[in-house]
Protein backbone atom coordinates (compact mmCIF):
# COMPACT_ATOMS: atom_id res chain seq x y z
CA UNK A 1 0.00 0.00 0.00
CA UNK A 2 1.41 3.34 -0.87
CA UNK A 3 -0.32 4.77 1.99
CA UNK A 4 1.79 3.48 5.00
CA UNK A 5 3.19 5.46 8.00
CA UNK A 6 6.02 5.48 9.11
CA UNK A 7 7.89 7.43 12.25
CA UNK A 8 11.89 7.74 12.72
CA UNK A 9 12.59 8.03 15.95
CA UNK A 10 16.56 9.18 16.84
CA UNK A 11 17.72 7.34 20.23
CA UNK A 12 19.86 9.69 22.24
CA UNK A 13 23.05 7.62 23.16
CA UNK A 14 22.48 7.52 26.80
CA UNK A 15 26.25 7.36 27.90
CA UNK A 16 26.78 10.89 26.69
CA UNK A 17 23.57 12.42 27.11
CA UNK A 18 21.84 11.30 29.98
CA UNK A 19 18.95 11.29 28.04
CA UNK A 20 16.23 8.77 26.90
CA UNK A 21 13.20 8.42 25.36
CA UNK A 22 9.52 7.84 26.24
CA UNK A 23 7.70 6.06 23.34
CA UNK A 24 3.75 5.86 23.68
CA UNK A 25 2.64 2.75 21.31
CA UNK A 26 -0.58 3.58 20.89
CA UNK A 27 -0.58 7.31 19.34
CA UNK A 28 3.33 6.89 18.73
CA UNK A 29 3.83 10.33 20.56
CA UNK A 30 7.72 10.59 22.01
CA UNK A 31 9.22 12.66 25.15
CA UNK A 32 12.57 12.96 26.28
CA UNK A 33 13.18 11.90 29.58
CA UNK A 34 16.79 13.84 31.13
CA UNK A 35 18.62 12.59 33.94
CA UNK A 36 20.70 15.67 34.20
CA UNK A 37 19.63 16.07 37.79
CA UNK A 38 18.84 14.36 40.77
CA UNK A 39 15.05 14.06 39.64
CA UNK A 40 14.23 13.01 36.08
CA UNK A 41 12.34 15.29 34.03
CA UNK A 42 10.05 15.21 31.06
CA UNK A 43 10.85 17.48 28.29
CA UNK A 44 8.19 17.95 25.78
Amino acid sequence: PNDIQVRLICIPYFAQSNSCIALNLRTLECYEISFQNEIPQIIE
